[in-house]
């Protein structure tokens, strides 16, 4: 609670400029280290107020029935070929750090597409810079969640970011294909 409070002091008082610019340089800098994971894969963002996880382990299913490998980052749960665990942090997306770090344990393992819980508190503080999507699915939209967005277009503008996010090219293929 007391580093809670610290954090929340020094936002405050800090210019919105440099708070955005430590995300963006933590989020190069961590796909920098991983050597960009996002690049070798098939990526797939999904956002939403409502639904992500439900969504996300439905098409990790059907991928997998597909014969794909499979790697998935949710709020539940946390995903890598036949390996599942719970995510204990209960955070929808994870940190710049940890997020690369699963990426690359993803690629490691050969996982031919990644699926995303992308949330838009992730995007504004550009947990999802330097992740290469290719397909974003967008689940719903409620006004919720916009108290850390300053009001619900914000809200809005934060969920179209993915979608800008998207890649242009088509250079990624999943077997051959």
């Amino acid at each position: 609670m007391f580093f809670y409070k610290i954090k929340q002091f020094i936002r405050k008082i800090t210019p919105k400029f440099f708070i955005s610019f430590y995300h963006l340089l933590l989020a190069f800098l961590a796909s920098l280290f991983y050597g960009f994971p996002s690049r070798k894969m098939i990526i797939v963002g999904i956002t939403g107020t409502n639904g992500k996880t439900t969504t996300a382990n439905m098409l990790a299913s059907i991928l997998e029935e597909g014969g794909y490998k499979v790697g998935m980052t949710t709020t539940i749960n946390f995903k890598i070929g036949n390996k599942i665990w719970e995510n204990k942090t209960k955070q929808g997306m994870q940190g710049r750090f940890r997020m690369q770090k699963l990426l690359f344990s993803m690629k490691k393992e050969n996982c031919d597409v990644a699926i995303i819980e992308t949330t838009s508190q992730g995007i504004e503080q550009f947990r999802s810079f330097g992740i290469k999507y290719d397909i974003c699915i967008f689940t719903n939209i409620t006004p919720e969640h916009i108290e850390a967005h300053g009001g619900f277009e914000n809200y809005k503008k934060m969920k179209l970011k993915l979608f800008k996010q998207l890649e242009n090219r088509s250079n990624k293929f999943i077997k051959g294909k």
